[in-house]
């Protein structure tokens, strides 16, 4: 049985009024794991700009145009 087979299962279980709980939570998990996937793709780019470092300066604007953002 897959995840969302489970999922579905699981979710059947739950009578109207309590899934609205349910789908709370599942909305707070989920922003959760974006705020999450944000960080990691911050510090990936502090990493990354800590071992180019050279010592010099660089525009905000010239860092955009190099990283795509």
């Amino acid at each position: 049985m897959s995840n969302k087979e489970r999922c579905i299962t699981l979710i059947d279980r739950f009578s109207e009024s309590q899934l609205t709980a349910v789908i709370s939570i599942l909305e707070n998990i989920a922003k959760l794991s974006e705020e999450a996937e944000d960080e990691a793709f911050c510090l990936r780019l502090a990493e990354q700009a800590k071992l180019e470092d050279d010592g010099s300066e660089t525009s905000a604007e010239s860092l955009r145009r190099k990283y795509e953002i």
